[in-house]
């Protein structure tokens, strides 16, 4: 009868009304936890990017360090040639004086 088939209707749509209720509950937890990951990747990329900062700055301080090393060396290589040299005038020297 009509009085049946409204109740069924309603009762469905009760069921329905629950069934949205869960759905929209559910959904809600989703995006809390959603949320609760997003934090945790932003807190990890900030942390990332301060390592990355910190390896940065570490790269520079070595780049400085190779740089001055190189100078250093290369002077080295310098004086160390200059020093040849005047070692091969003086022994030209002492050959000019050697007596036949």
């Amino acid at each position: 009868t009509d009085l049946e088939k409204a109740r069924d209707m309603r009762e469905r749509a009760i069921e329905q009304e629950i069934s949205l209720g869960e759905a929209e509950r559910r959904a809600a937890q989703k995006l809390e936890e959603l949320e609760k990951e997003l934090e945790q990747i932003v807190r990890k990329v900030g942390e990332l990017e301060k390592t990355l900062a910190r390896a940065d700055r570490e790269s520079e301080r070595l780049k400085g360090e190779i740089e001055k090393a190189s100078r250093e060396l290369e002077a080295g290589g310098k004086a160390f040639f200059e020093r040849v040299a005047e070692i091969r005038q003086i022994g030209k020297s002492l050959e000019e004086l050697k007596v036949p």
